[in-house]
């Protein structure tokens, strides 16, 4: 930045090298972590970006490095909407990639419903009722041999050996597998997160239902007990050994739930 004839340098070639260059990442063939900075391949880029956000603002921060490019947006809205239109309205304009349709790998359509499942976003405790929300992602396997991911449109298609490409768009995703060929984990080039593989029990379709099933028959236990207690020495249609059985059982569902 010149100033007065001179130009001004607050970080050297080297420390800023440094900070751009990749750190970590889940798997080689997809973006990850820099120096503070989140890794992105887009319109035949690469980009870095971060971003951070709180009660009445959202800032956004998206360098181009090999372009010598980069801006900054930030709002008095913790919404994100702003930034990212304008962040694909802006590639669009000056970046525009052509999409080469990609070529899938032999036997690919049999390999398909290994990697269907649950996938769940490493952030919680699996051990704590917190796993109830828990981030998910859904991958279906569809009769085509490709797959379809809930986090995002489009459909997959095997490319590389656990590595997936869009087919109507840019976009990678990777799995991993343990020792005997069962998938474990997968990754996207969204965000360099784990996603471990869960148990078809563990998918929100069912966790939220089974939650709203426990909270009601626990309800119930108390309007049974209330019930029971009101009865007492009343003469009444249902006897209160019987709904002493009945708020007995309602006590073992909901241990078992």
């Amino acid at each position: 930045m010149p100033i007065l004839g001179r130009e001004l340098r607050i970080l050297q070639p080297e420390t800023v090298g440094e900070m751009h260059r990749q750190h970590f990442t889940q798997d080689p063939r997809l973006p990850g972590l820099a120096y503070g900075f989140l890794e992105e391949y887009t319109h035949g880029k690469r980009a870095l970006m971060q971003q951070g956000e709180g009660l009445g603002f959202a800032n956004w921060l998206h360098l181009l490095p090999e372009e010598h490019l980069g801006f900054f947006i930030s709002t008095n809205r913790r919404d994100f909407s702003l930034h990212e239109a304008f962040t694909r309205a802006f590639l669009d304009r000056y970046f525009t990639a052509s999409i080469v349709p990609p070529e899938p790998m032999a036997g690919y359509r049999e390999r398909a419903p290994r990697y269907a499942g649950v996938y769940q976003f490493l952030s919680f405790d699996p051990r704590m009722v917190e796993k109830v929300n828990a981030e998910e992602v859904v991958i279906r396997a569809n009769r085509d041999g490709t797959l379809s991911a809930s986090s995002t449109p489009g459909r997959w298609v095997e490319t590389e050996p656990l590595l997936f490409c869009r087919l109507d768009g840019e976009g990678l995703m990777a799995f991993r597998a343990d020792a005997s060929g069962r998938i474990t984990d997968l990754y996207t080039d969204h965000w360099p997160w784990d996603y471990p593989k869960r148990h078809w029990y563990d998918a929100k379709g069912l966790r939220l239902p089974l939650l709203a099933a426990s909270v009601l028959v626990f309800l119930a236990s108390l309007v049974i007990w209330l019930a029971g207690r009101l009865a007492g020495g009343r003469r009444t249609a249902v006897s209160p050994d019987r709904l002493a059985r009945i708020a007995r059982m309602a006590a073992l569902a909901l241990s078992l739930l």
